[in-house]
């Protein structure tokens, strides 16, 4: 995995924040959070399951802000 990163004998995970997540990380371009564990195996396993979380999260406010565009496009039309 590409997203692991070893320092000080703990790994970590690094994943990139698109603009739309930016502003609840702090206006971070990257989130890097700490895997409390110095085996690789662990590491793969725990980074597996935050992944999966992250992209959760990530479809999760994808699809609400879609539904908020097509809320707006259809307020405009009633509107207008």
């Amino acid at each position: 995995m590409t997203n692991l990163f070893k320092r000080n004998k703990t790994y970590y995970i690094r994943l990139s924040l698109n603009d739309n997540l930016k502003i609840y990380f702090g206006n971070k371009t990257e989130y890097i959070k700490s895997l409390n564990t110095n085996n690789i195996n662990n590491a793969r396993l725990i980074a597996k399951y935050l992944i999966s979380k992250f992209n959760y999260i990530k479809r999760s406010f994808n699809m609400f802000n879609a539904k908020g565009k097509q809320w707006q496009h259809k307020m405009k039309n009633l509107i207008f």
